[in-house]
C-alpha cells in the first residue's frame, strides 16, 4: 500500500524530470500547501553574454577534459547542447507559473557562471483557510 506524502519543500534537477513531467505538476503535488520547489538549472538562451561563455568554456575545458577522462565525447557534447537548447530563464519561470506555483523567483550565479547556472524557487498556494 502506497500513501501520498507531502513535503515542505522539495528540489529537482529540471531535464532529470522534463521526459516525465515537463510541466512540474508532480512537484506541486508532492508539496504540502506552503512548501518550496528549488530548482538550479543551466540557461543561456537570449543571453548573448552567457552564451559564449558557455561556449567557451565548453571547448576549451568541459568537452575536451570529459573526454580525456572517459573518452565519451558524445556525454559532454550533449551537455553543451542541452544548456544551449533549454528554456531561457523567462521561460522556465512561466513554465512554474502554469504549474500552479506562486511567488517564483531566480537568481543567476556570481562569478564565471553569471547568467548562465540559475537557482528558482517556487511555492506552492496554502490551501484557502
Amino acid at each position: 500500500m502506497t500513501t501520498a506524502a507531502a513535503f515542505d519543500r522539495g528540489a529537482s534537477r529540471y531535464d532529470l524530470l522534463v521526459g516525465l513531467n515537463p510541466g512540474y505538476h508532480r512537484e506541486l503535488h508532492l508539496l504540502a500547501p506552503g512548501g518550496w520547489l528549488v530548482v538550479q538549472e543551466y540557461s543561456v538562451a537570449g543571453d548573448a553574454r552567457a552564451r559564449r561563455i558557455w561556449d567557451t568554456v565548453c571547448r576549451a575545458a568541459i568537452i575536451p577534459l570529459g573526454v580525456l577522462v572517459d573518452r565519451n565525447h558524445a556525454l559532454y557534447h550533449y551537455l553543451w547542447r542541452s544548456v544551449v537548447d533549454f528554456d531561457s530563464v523567462t521561460q522556465f519561470a512561466d513554465r512554474l507559473v502554469a504549474a500552479g506555483f506562486e511567488d517564483v523567483a531566480h537568481r543567476t550565479a556570481t562569478g564565471w557562471q553569471q547568467g548562465i547556472l540559475h537557482t528558482f524557487v517556487a511555492r506552492k498556494p496554502r490551501e484557502n483557510p
